[in-house]
């Protein structure tokens, strides 16, 4: 349920902080704390921080600040290891700890029984380089002492926010390292044909002024929803469902959907981007998102998860050893969606189709390291389904996993939204931002507790704020730049909520386009892309019955925790070479 690739860390110099939620508050929205927000949005220059600093860009976001006054008396209830700063380093280096990493500026680390996220603690291992592009340049692999700030602070609001309705948040903040700045050479630029992010070596710097970060936290889950969870379990479905028909599964289908007659139904991503979105924006225009309200008619042609959950046949999966299907060699064509693509944009390789067993995309079998744990879950998956016979729960976990995750994200959501939080949704001079996708929850850990039966917890929360600290109601946006208001907007506060939920919902559906974070990859042969849109459409119509708060399709059932854990964890195996 954590981390697989292994990383290490060294004790470097610094200072550490506890994080206590009564030392840090948001300062009133003033204009005088309004325009020192806008402020970040420009570069730092020369004539303000000194040599080095021109075009350096640092975080910001539409929100004022928090103002946090430092303390480290909580620091001697960490483990000892904690104590001081930690820094990734590579593992054949000198170093004082081992972890794993779990994403390129993040790593987590097993003390005493208990798991702890560290954010910001190098990109990979090679510390702090500076990402350059056309417009600025960037310092990456590390927060910075306001989004340090706002990640701890919000994990603790929104973990309030959700224990009244059975929730856990996935990072329960502990404080912060400040790094002492070090020098380095390493710059990233983007080379070659198509272009990628490059590591050069350049002119050496140490920018003390900027400080880099990296927040700390006890964990109760790791892995994440998109890049591990559903991507593993839908590369499982040739076995899953092996010797299965999959016009079959049509049937789940309503028969007025786009695409059925030739056995190729709309992708749900496409339903919600062109039919879903556009019709429920325009019946909600001028209006705040409140529970069941708007136009959600095209909803209506989403797969019925009672009725495919009826159809499915599922088997304990076997051990994958040359191809993701059962009687395969690893050389088979496979397909992500229906129609074929070429893309020549490094950044959209994620998209190809079909792909082959040359591309970076084609999935890996397992390190047969994992042998032994996929046949204690197979055990578990092989009573549960030999007792479904006899038994009035359905057989199909599938359907029934699918369904709970997309109702848990819709109620997460809907949480946010009548608490007056943000992901992190906005638009600026970089573009649109929404940090409400699928690959910010991970799935608990099997043995977490005090919730209510649920998979899932929500994580990043370094771009969020709350409604009384917005403060895009004052401004507009004219080209690239921000510029103030005549009066202020009320209604830009709703607006982006609305682009926050619906934006969550495509990227749950596996809209291929609908997030930057979260890429959908789970490539399949071409016959079974129905079983694959299904369960989408499962998931989605899932979020949108709980963000209206409607009751459940399908309860929480205790009686399939073990079982769905067992396939869970056979999933998170498929997937045990990625790096969120």
């Amino acid at each position: 349920m954590f981390g697989t690739v292994p990383c290490a860390f060294r004790i470097v110099a610094g200072d550490t902080y506890s994080y206590e939620a009564e030392k840090c508050k948001d300062v009133e929205n003033t204009e005088e704390e309004r325009e020192i927000a806008i402020r970040k949005y420009k570069p730092l220059t020369e004539e303000e921080y000194g040599e080095g600093y021109g075009g350096l860009q640092t975080p910001a976001m539409p929100t004022t600040r928090l103002e946090v006054e430092k303390s480290s008396t909580g620091v001697s209830s960490w483990p000892k290891l904690l104590q001081k700063p930690l820094l990734k380093v590579p593992l054949t280096s000198k170093h004082d700890l081992k972890g794993f990493a779990c994403g390129v500026r993040s790593a987590i680390v097993k003390i005493d029984g208990e798991w702890f996220r560290l954010k910001g603690c190098g990109n990979n291992d090679i510390g702090f380089p500076i990402r350059v592009n056309k417009f600025n340049k960037e310092i990456r692999g590390c927060m910075f002492p306001d989004t340090a700030a706002r990640e701890l602070h919000m994990s603790n609001t929104v973990a309030k926010i959700l224990k009244p309705v059975g929730f856990l948040g996935a990072n329960e903040p502990l404080g912060w390292y400040a790094y002492e700045a070090f020098p380095q050479t390493l710059y990233l630029e983007k080379k070659g044909d198509p272009p990628k992010w490059t590591e050069c070596k350049g002119e050496k710097y140490l920018l003390p002024k900027v400080v880099r970060c990296c927040g700390l936290f006890k964990i109760n889950g790791d892995r994440r929803l998109d890049c591990h969870v559903l991507n593993g379990l839908e590369l499982l479905l040739p076995r899953i469902c092996d010797g299965m028909d999959m016009k079959e599964v049509l049937a789940a289908f309503p028969t007025d959907r786009m695409g059925l007659k030739e056995s190729a139904p709309q992708p749900t991503g496409d339903l919600i981007s062109y039919s879903f979105e556009i019709t429920w924006h325009m019946s909600m225009f001028d209006k705040f998102p409140k529970a069941g309200q708007g136009d959600s008619s095209p909803l209506n042609a989403l797969a019925g998860a009672s009725k495919l959950r009826e159809l499915l046949k599922e088997r304990a999966p076997s051990f994958p050893s040359k191809s993701i299907l059962p009687s395969g060699k690893g050389d088979e064509e496979l397909w992500i969606a229906y129609d074929k693509c070429t893309p020549k944009n490094v950044e959209l390789m994620h998209t190809k189709n079909p792909i082959g067993a040359s591309d970076d995309a084609y999935p890996k079998t397992p390190d047969p390291a994992w042998a032994k744990l996929w046949t204690k879950c197979q055990k578990v998956l092989e009573e549960h389904y030999s007792k479904a016979p006899n038994a009035t729960t359905a057989a199909a976990l599938l359907p029934y996993i699918y369904y709970r995750f997309g109702y848990e994200c819709g109620t997460i959501q809907r949480a946010m939204t009548d608490n007056g939080v943000s992901w992190g949704t906005y638009e600026d001079p970089l573009g649109y931002h929404c940090n409400a996708h699928a690959n910010n929850l991970v799935l608990l850990a099997e043995d977490a507790k005090n919730h209510n039966g649920t998979f899932l917890a929500p994580l990043d929360l370094d771009m969020s704020f709350t409604q009384d600290n917005f403060i895009f109601s004052h401004y507009v946006m004219d080209g690239k730049k921000i510029k103030k208001a005549a009066k202020k907007d009320d209604g830009k506060w709703s607006t982006y909520l609305k682009q926050e939920v619906t934006g969550f919902l495509k990227t749950l559906s596996g809209d291929m386009g609908g997030s930057t974070g979260v890429t959908n990859v789970s490539p399949l042969p071409k016959n079974m892309l129905p079983l694959k849109i299904a369960l989408r459409d499962v998931m989605a119509k899932a979020f949108w019955t709980a963000y209206s708060k409607e009751k459940p399709e399908i309860e929480v059932d205790p009686k399939l925790r073990a079982p769905a854990y067992a396939l869970l964890k056979m999933a998170l195996i498929m997937t045990s070479k990625c790096i969120a």
